[in-house]
């Protein structure tokens, strides 16, 4: 996916050490998937209006918090 918009988008990731949780591995990556992609399509589409080479950054960063 990254390699598709590599040239027009910088990827920057600042993930936190997985905490264990019960999920379904599969439904939150692709969850996160969609997240990314859909803001991948957000970066083009505004270059687009633009008319510009903009060069997007999409950042993702994770955190674990103490229940609070």
């Amino acid at each position: 996916m990254a390699a598709k918009y590599r040239e027009r988008i910088r990827f920057e990731c600042e993930l936190a050490d997985d905490p264990p949780i019960c999920c379904f591995p599969a439904r939150l990556n692709q969850a996160f998937m969609n997240l990314i992609v859909n803001a991948c399509h957000a970066i083009e589409a505004r270059a687009a209006t633009t008319g510009s080479e903009f060069r997007g950054h999409l950042r993702v960063c994770s955190e674990q918090r103490e229940n609070e």
